[in-house]
């Protein structure tokens, strides 16, 4: 049984990340990669490197992954308060020089990532929303209570002994203390936007009060299971090209960020360009295995 783990930027999922890669190597596929993001099709399931897999995290996770799976899943995930998490996202991309020329500033950020527990948790399950026209904090909470596990990273190193256990891995408490991708304590200038940040963050608030207030004390429920192939093949298409949509918009709005619109500009181009280029030489491949065979039926003839 697949456990499938969406990992919420800033929320201490690069350390859990880490202590897989240790401790759970051959079982562990980690979904980090841009080529998740990109402008072509989705990595499937069925891929061969990923059929032996049974511990799956990362930014990208989607739904419709998973659709193939025969097996009931497990979801888990870590949430953070909403406001500290923005600040450590927005000066954890300051640190790696990803937001364009330090232009952006924090205000800037947030608005452009608001509600964006809320927002991503809804993108990556949308079948599991039963009421779409609810706030996003209600429809977001709805896909949490379908999940095993849902931990807080202000208690990660008591949560994550609890994921760990729920999942088979070993626990090597040495490990567990280390921390991974974290800066320094943030600024009290930053701090002083708090309020601002709750007003952008209203959605997020309130899910993850709701979800502290039920799964704080207790993040795991054993029994709690999906089972992804119960999914009306109807809506599974309908969601399978959102979720394309959504990879790419997500893709192209962190180039935004890092490189400026001329920059994303120019990368679609190439991106576009060598697409055409693959695709102009597999057109020619097949053109000629297909005269081959043409040729082979008439001379038989």
């Amino acid at each position: 049984m697949p456990f499938i783990g969406l990992h919420i930027h800033k929320t201490a999922g690069t350390s859990l990340l880490r202590y897989l890669e240790k401790h759970a190597t051959s079982r562990l596929y980690g979904a980090y990669s841009l080529r998740n993001y990109r402008l072509i099709e989705l990595p499937l399931w069925a891929s061969a490197n990923l059929t032996s897999r049974d511990i799956f995290w990362g930014h990208a996770i989607y739904e419709s992954f998973f659709y193939d799976i025969v097996d009931p899943i497990k979801l888990f995930t870590f949430l953070r308060e909403p406001s500290e998490r923005i600040v450590s996202w927005y000066n954890m991309l300051k640190r790696r020089n990803k937001l364009k020329k330090s232009a952006v500033d924090l205000y800037t950020f947030a608005s452009a990532h608001n509600n964006s527990i809320c927002r991503m948790l809804i993108a990556r399950f949308p079948s599991l929303v039963e009421d779409d026209t609810a706030p996003q904090a209600y429809q977001a909470m709805q896909i949490l209570e379908k999940m095993g596990f849902v931990g807080f990273q202000c208690h990660f190193t008591d949560h994550i002994i609890q994921l760990l256990d729920w999942m088979g891995v070993p626990i090597f408490r040495d490990s567990l203390i280390e921390r991974h991708n974290t800066g320094r304590q943030e600024s009290k200038t930053m701090l002083k936007s708090l309020e601002v940040l709750r007003q952008l963050n209203d959605q997020d608030y309130h899910l993850y009060n709701m979800a502290y207030k039920r799964y704080g004390s207790q993040p795991i429920n054993h029994e709690r299971h999906i089972l992804m192939s119960s999914i009306k093949s109807i809506n599974k298409e309908s969601i399978r090209h959102r979720q394309v949509k959504s990879a790419q918009k997500k893709f192209l709005s962190s180039l935004r960020f890092s490189i400026g619109d001329a920059g994303v500009e120019s990368y679609v181009k190439l991106l576009n360009s060598r697409f055409e280029s693959c695709e102009n030489s597999l057109n020619n491949v097949l053109t000629r295995s297909y005269n081959a065979v043409q040729d082979n039926i008439e001379s038989e003839n």
